[in-house]
């Protein structure tokens, strides 16, 4: 945590070498923080072996607190509808449409249900009398009404187990928090993908609590097949999330199958493998069967690509690799448009032959590897570029995106110009306004611990190696969807950017009542028991 800090710290995007020399100069600065990151490492972990008292205000399950969650969140995101009417369309949205639509044909770089959904939508939309706004309308609705079902049962079930205090403190940041309110009416894969880790890490809260036996029961283990499969085709590094998370369950779970209920533990295995087994079925050749276009290999080599970009403004390259870079873009305009925090500056530059690199995979990974002899510090710094503030302590970064018209094509023409307000969408809109408010609101001292997502990816491992100290390995799993997101996307590299580590942020309060919950309960003294 140390290092990564330092490192941050001195990463310098705009500047011309990115990164200010750092040496033994820096050791001093580099101590500081190590000592700053074991205090506070020893701190959490003193807090988490520290006896709690009993929920005493947990009151078990009462029957308004869902409804009433779900009434009370729609009702305040009603306002970033009209707001924003008929949603938030951001440049993923417009390829959901062409897709949906069937203007293009059907592949794989967006999830191909998300994709027929936003499609239903239109259809049914066309179905009516309407046209493109009442679909985008249809799907905003239907999407709201899926994340307040899904954050109302984490609120109903906080009141169930912590108290009714932590529920309400929970609905209000549900409903209260700009970036879910945005994102309720945003177009996009990631909206009810961090919904769904949420919901597992509750699942996995509540099987730590009741026993590895719980979980294979019939319905916690439907709920759990059903989770795995909805994180699998909500965005492309689902599966590999998922098969983290199985692996992690099955190994939690095999000691069951030397008790009474190994029937039903061994049962639990095999309908995970099948699960797992069925999504990569569905999505490799059943896709291939149904017309499925995969997607450019250029969107799949980001982090190469980078590394190579980096290397040939930054680096050392020789003439012949010089040659073969050429191919796809001049290496003088490379440098020119080079942006060391981003692949896409590079990526979709004007001049950039994305044909030759879709074209010539083979010859472009033998550059890469080429190329990674002379470069080994290149390399490494073009990872931390992009995936480096995932893991950075000092980050904190939000997104507030109001859309945009880049890429809409002719459905420009077929969306309003002003939201139910008459208000045009432009700079000094009411919704504008809004969006730049809540990112300056952000940045506060307190307020942005919300949006820290690579403090709290840490403050996880944390509670996960805790957890394992004490040999309690039930309690790694609440903290393991969050955490494997994270893993996934260090491995993948692509841009730094708060959506794909959002789940953080709306599981937040399922993360901070497990590390609660899994410290041991305080011993009452029988003048107390009652």
């Amino acid at each position: 945590m140390g290092a990564l800090r330092l490192v941050g710290h001195h990463f310098t995007p705009h500047a011309e070498q990115p990164f200010r020399r750092i040496g033994w100069q820096q050791l001093p600065e580099f101590l500081v923080d190590w000592a700053v990151m074991l205090v506070c490492w020893l701190a959490v972990q003193s807090w988490l072996r520290r006896p709690r008292a009993a929920a005493a205000g947990a009151r078990g399950r009462h029957r308004w607190v869902w409804p009433g969650s779900v009434v009370l969140m729609l009702a305040v995101w009603s306002g970033y509808l009209l707001l924003f009417w008929p949603g938030i369309l951001v440049r993923d949205s417009w390829s959901s449409l062409f897709l949906g639509q069937g203007e293009w044909p059907m592949n794989n770089h967006h999830p191909v249900l998300f994709s027929l959904w936003v499609g239903q939508c239109l259809r049914f939309a066309h179905w009516a009398g309407g046209g493109t706004s009442l679909g985008v309308a249809i799907f905003s609705v239907v999407q709201a009404v899926v994340m307040a079902c899904v954050l109302a049962t984490v609120v109903s079930w906080l009141w169930a187990r912590v108290g009714r205090r932590a529920a309400g403190m929970a609905l209000l940041f549900f409903a209260l928090s700009p970036q879910l309110g945005m994102w309720s009416v945003t177009m996009h894969k990631d909206s009810l993908f961090v919904c769904w880790v949420a919901l597992l890490a509750l699942l996995f809260t509540q099987a730590a609590l009741r026993g590895s036996g719980w979980l294979t029961r019939p319905w916690p283990m439907l709920g759990l097949l059903v989770l795995l499969l909805a994180i699998s085709f909500s965005r492309n590094n689902g599966p590999y999330i998922a098969v983290g998370i199985a692996a992690l369950v099955v190994l939690w779970t095999l000691p069951g199958l030397r008790g009474a209920s190994r029937g039903r533990t061994a049962l639990a295995v095999l309908c995970q493998v099948a699960v797992l087994a069925s999504v990569f079925w569905v999505q490799g050749p059943l896709y291939r069967q149904w017309g499925v276009v995969p997607g450019e290999y250029a969107e799949t080599v980001g982090l190469p690509l980078h590394q190579v970009s980096w290397s040939v403004v930054h680096g050392q390259a020789t003439s012949e690799q010089l040659l073969t870079y050429w191919w796809m873009i001049p290496p003088d305009r490379a440098r020119e448009v080079f942006n060391p925090a981003i692949v896409d500056s590079v990526k979709f530059d004007r001049q950039f032959d994305t044909a030759w690199l879709n074209e010539h995979p083979e010859e472009f990974m033998g550059l890469w590897r080429d190329m990674r002899a002379a470069n080994h510090l290149s390399y490494a710094s073009a990872w931390f570029g992009l995936a480096g503030g995932y893991v950075d302590p000092e980050r904190f970064f939000t997104r507030f995106d109001v859309g945009t018209e880049r890429g809409a094509g002719h459905f420009a023409d077929e969306l309003p110009r002003t939201n139910l307000f008459g208000e045009l969408r432009e700079e000094n809109s009411d919704a504008a306004r809004l969006a730049r408010i809540a990112g300056h609101v952000a940045s506060w001292p307190g307020v942005s611990l919300l949006f820290a997502m690579p403090l709290l990816f840490w403050l996880c491992l944390m509670a996960a190696a805790r957890a394992l100290l004490d040999r309690r390995s039930a309690w790694v799993l609440p903290f393991a969807p969050f955490l494997l997101c994270v893993g996934t996307l260090l491995l993948a590299a692509p841009v730094t950017d708060f959506r794909y580590v959002a789940a953080g942020h709306v599981a937040l309060p399922v993360l901070v009542a497990a590390a609660w919950l899994m410290r041991p309960v305080r011993e009452m003294r029988p003048e107390h028991a009652d």
